[in-house]
């Protein structure tokens, strides 16, 4: 087998297992947001690996190259958009009950436009400036979405407490976040245009194929999350016997009701777990299934809020600052609290006080 077969039956081969995955997921959850946009991704990487024997044909004998023609600028259109896809994919899957930032919506639109043209005005003089503007700005654009979307995959994972959607995050990070922001780094920033590039490509592929396979396995062999990855609003059964929830149900009730364990600042998952005596991935199951919680701190600002809202209601405590109730129900600083009591009383503090005690 030659070189240049090999490398044909690599692409085709990290072309196949993309699309297998992608609609393995599509699968899983047909009318989920989430499993589209993956879905897309995969698409576009596909069409990624079409353009790149199309662009690497000066170094590939004729009878291994595709010509894509006429597809040029709508497979650039979409292989241009994945960093940007990624980064929003990420927002929907682990960004939960937030609003997307519009500035990011805009430096989307803003490297879309500026990345689609650039094969044709980068290159058409030779012009340092217009290479700048059509593939710098751009590339340095797409590593920014990959790495605010890297950013969101991995913040809050030991808060989370839906297993199949902690395993999606590594997923996500290996498959699209890694790989893609190594290809956009190495591929349009620091590797010269040669044949380099190409065999960095090859590389790339092989590593590709490999993780794709790997998650295909798991895809067909993991039933939760074949089912539930994408998923995430969704719990999983809870396989546990009744009595062992219920015991561990009124423990966990008993340390926040009596006990007040979530007035404790820097309090994880972890530590809670350890108070209580169970282990933490039945702590996990009891606080995303039982109390219906995706996330850790979003279970601990509805108790802290609750008492808050309480005492801002009390009479009593009229005159207590505001700043004190926050103190004493566990935030560190003000700033947390206030968007924690808007964000579940719709309202600042200082408003539902008002308005509480203006009833009494």
């Amino acid at each position: 087998m030659t070189p240049h077969l090999s490398f044909l039956l690599i692409d085709m081969l990290a072309i196949f297992t993309i699309l297998v995955l992608g609609a393995g997921i599509l699968k899983s959850a047909p009318r989920n947001v989430s499993a589209w946009i993956f879905g897309l991704i995969t698409f576009n990487t596909a069409c990624f690996q079409l353009w790149s024997r199309h662009a690497f044909a000066v170094w590939i004998p004729d009878a291994y190259q595709i010509d894509i023609g006429s597809l040029r600028i709508p497979i650039e259109f979409l292989m241009n958009s994945t960093p940007g896809l990624f980064m929003v994919l990420s927002f929907t899957l682990f960004r939960d009950d937030e609003a997307f930032p519009r500035w990011l919506v805009a430096l989307f639109a803003v490297q879309i436009v500026l990345d689609t043209p650039s094969p044709y005005l980068s290159s058409a003089d030779g012009s340092p400036l217009r290479a700048v503007l059509f593939n710098d700005v751009p590339a340095l654009l797409q590593l920014m979405f990959v790495g605010i979307g890297l950013y969101w995959t991995a913040k809050d994972w030991r808060n989370d407490v839906v297993e199949t959607r902690r395993l999606l995050r590594i997923m996500s990070m290996a498959v699209f976040g890694v790989m893609t922001f190594g290809v956009t780094l190495a591929g349009r920033l620091l590797l010269p245009p040669g044949i380099e590039s190409f065999y960095f490509h090859e590389g790339y592929n092989v590593v590709c194929v490999a993780l794709n396979s790997a998650f295909i396995f798991a895809l067909l062999n993991a039933e939760s999350l074949q089912r539930s990855a994408l998923v995430v609003r969704a719990a999983p059964a809870l396989a546990l016997p009744e009595t062992v929830v219920d015991r561990d149900f009124d423990e966990f009730e008993r340390a926040m009701r009596e006990r007040h364990l979530y007035r404790e600042p820097g309090l994880s998952i972890a530590v809670l777990a350890l108070k209580l005596s169970i282990p933490e991935y039945r702590l996990r199951r009891l606080i995303n299934v039982k109390l219906g919680y995706r996330n850790f701190n979003a279970m601990l600002n509805h108790y802290r809020v609750d008492e808050a809202a309480a005492a801002l209601t009390d009479p009593a405590q009229r005159d207590t600052p505001i700043l004190t109730i926050a103190l004493t129900a566990g935030y560190q600083s003000i700033n947390p609290f206030n968007r924690a009591f808007r964000e579940l009383r719709g309202m600042a503090p200082s408003d539902f006080r008002r308005q509480a005690l203006a009833k009494t």
